[in-house]
């Protein structure tokens, strides 16, 4: 693995293995190997954002049995739910108009962005609906590229954990361009050369 700005990217003669061996464990799903790669990016005592969906959820799972100390900060209730009891854990809700979706709960409006602002962390943790090479990282929902544009100011390290299903996809709002974000986390799915140029490979022991 070479490591390059914006990710990392393979040798041209190297080939993707697409069996995952993280963690040795086959019946483990998709989003728990990109979620366990994920928590194992954040470093004890670390302040972290989590923010909205399904994936973010998971990381929270995954350092919740990691014995870090750490301080998390984010608007997605079902996060802060899962991690309420978790001993050395400091908990930061933005609070702001409750938005409930099938599996989580996030807060979202000017209350967020204004909490937002006071606040500084040095991994923030999102999700989009698409991502391909011609439009970067995109979203259907206005309260995200909102959100987005705040935990851009406010992080010094942003990472994408996205699944492949939603690589050459487009939304209607642009985040992000493709080589404008530090990392991105995806599965096994994911097209080949050259989207994975930009990727952490979470079934890469290597990587």
């Amino acid at each position: 693995m070479v490591r390059v700005y914006g990710g990392a990217r393979l040798p041209m003669d190297h080939k993707v293995r697409r069996r995952p061996t993280y963690g040795e464990d086959l019946s483990t799903t998709r989003k728990e190997l990109v979620a366990k790669r994920a928590a194992d990016l954040v470093g004890d005592n670390e302040i972290v954002f989590l923010g909205s969906g399904t994936t973010c959820i998971e990381i929270a799972r995954q350092l919740k049995t990691s014995q870090k100390k750490l301080t998390i900060v984010s608007n997605n209730l079902t996060v802060l739910d899962e991690l309420k009891s978790t001993p050395g854990f400091n908990l930061l809700g933005t609070g702001g108009q409750l938005e409930n979706f099938e599996e989580f709960s996030v807060f979202h409006g000017d209350f967020v962005i204004q909490f937002l602002e006071k606040v500084l962390v040095q991994k923030a943790f999102l999700t989009a609906d698409g991502v391909s090479l011609k439009h970067g990282y995109t979203t259907h929902n206005r309260n995200e590229f909102h959100l987005f544009e705040s935990i851009r100011k406010i992080s010094e390290q942003l990472i994408f954990v996205v699944e492949s299903k939603k690589f050459e996809k487009n939304s209607i709002l642009r985040l992000a361009e493709m080589d404008s974000i530090n990392t991105i986390i995806t599965d096994e799915g994911i097209p080949e050369e050259p989207l994975v140029c930009f990727c952490v490979l979470p079934w890469r022991t290597d990587a």
